[in-house]
């Protein structure tokens, strides 16, 4: 019995002797070093992400890319000229952002003059008071190849941002009737060949748009596939 008694302190002592030295093992652990793959210098930063900053697009010149589908390889580079037309700008450039133009067809074509997109039917939670004379605001933009504007809405006094007009040739006589806001410069072509195409006949001899420039065959539709702002 007493030969079992002291077996049973020796291993009670071993068991202390054990979790002494687990202890001690912890304690240098958390007071020493860390593995190298988690060691932080004095000199490390903590990353924290810095919230986004919205952009102000009511100023200066920004910049958006278009393409329309089946032209995927040539992008059209778009400045846009906030210093000019602030709220016209603003409003396109927020739209741009949402997303809202993507999709939206090409509907109107007066060859050689210009073509609208956007939305065909006028859409009263997107008009704005422009920046044209006859709003009694004046503008630096002529409408001129190249140029792109705000359709004028139906009231006359305020547009329509929902579609955009896309200048072909110089129609600066109506300078002062439509907010021009931003210019197509680079892949211009583009309009060419989608005004080319869409008043063409199609193989059963149908124009595929009517006497006014108004596209007949939905099908026929060419859309906007993406357009995004750069800055």
């Amino acid at each position: 019995m007493k030969r079992l008694l002291n077996i049973r302190v020796l291993c009670i002592a071993l068991c202390a002797c054990a979790m002494l030295a687990g202890m001690l093992i912890a304690g240098c652990a958390g007071s020493g070093s860390t593995p190298a793959d988690t060691q932080k210098s004095d000199s490390d930063e903590v990353l924290v992400s810095a919230p986004v900053e919205e952009i102000d697009y009511a100023s200066g010149i920004h910049h958006a890319e278009l393409v329309f589908e089946g032209y995927e390889s040539s992008p059209l580079s778009i400045e846009v000229y906030s210093h000019s037309a602030p709220v016209t700008a603003e409003k396109f450039c927020r739209l741009v952002d949402s997303g809202f133009y993507n999709g939206k067809p090409v509907f109107w074509i007066l060859n050689e003059m210009y073509l609208r997109v956007g939305t065909t039917q006028q859409d009263n939670d997107f008009l704005i008071t422009g920046e044209y004379e006859e709003s009694e605001v004046k503008n630096s933009n002529s409408l001129k190849r190249g140029v792109i504007a705000m359709n004028r809405a139906a009231d006359g006094q305020q547009s329509d941002a929902s579609s955009l007009i896309i200048f072909m040739s110089d129609l600066s006589f109506l300078d002062g009737k439509y907010a021009g806001f931003a210019k197509i410069v680079e892949n211009y072509e583009v309009i060419e060949e989608i005004a080319k195409r869409t008043t063409a006949a199609d193989g059963e001899l149908r124009i595929i748009v009517d006497d006014n420039g108004r596209i007949i065959d939905e099908a026929q539709y060419p859309h906007i596939k993406t357009i995004a702002m750069i800055d």
